[in-house]
């Protein structure tokens, strides 16, 4: 298990500081309903951050991923064949790029973001996170990563106890109790 920890860490850092989210969640958080859209965003990113990783678990544990202890032939082809594909896109992106002295576009999505509503805002954290080919890319790397490592599929995809609906609810009115909360607020009667 740690080997596998050990060999996600890095795939989940390049996820986590990839600075367009942020940039989102910055820019959603300036205007009206602030609050709302920048927690629509947060939680269907994760969601969908989620859901791209465990479909890949699921797929990685579908065939198996190591062979005696050594991880498969085919899955060190695939993190090859990734690699190969990141490197033809940097490539492409650099070619790309506003020349010297010229001056890069803003892109569309920028500038209309802070008028998103909060369901666009939910839209966003999912095409952000579960289709943003970097991301899914990562995912796919790291589900080859923890099939290498042969772990069994149920430990890989089962639900986390502290993701367990009744303990979130249960959770959640502990940290908000509601009327002694609104009480408090609005001061002695």
């Amino acid at each position: 298990m740690g080997q596998a920890l050990g060999a996600v860490l890095p795939l989940a850092v390049a996820i986590a500081i990839f600075p367009v989210p942020i940039i989102a969640v910055v820019l959603l958080l300036g205007p009206e309903r602030a609050l709302a859209k920048g927690a629509a965003f947060a939680l269907t990113w994760c969601l969908g951050l989620t859901a791209v990783g465990a479909a890949m678990l699921l797929v990685g544990g579908a065939a198996d991923g190591s062979d005696g202890g050594e991880p498969a032939t085919w899955l060190s082809l695939l993190l090859l064949a990734l690699g190969l594909v990141v490197l033809l896109a940097a490539g492409k992106q650099w070619r790309g790029r506003p020349r010297a002295g010229e001056e890069a576009p803003t892109p569309g999505w920028i500038r209309t973001i802070g008028d998103f509503s909060t369901v666009k805002a939910a839209g966003a954290g999912v095409a952000l996170s579960a289709l943003n080919p970097k991301n899914v890319l990562l995912a796919v790397a790291a589900a080859a990563e923890i099939a290498a490592v042969g772990l069994p599929r149920e430990s890989a995809t089962r639900r986390p106890a502290l993701l367990h609906p009744d303990r979130i609810r249960r959770r959640a009115r502990s940290r908000c109790p509601g009327r002694r909360a609104r009480r408090t607020v609005a001061g002695p009667a």
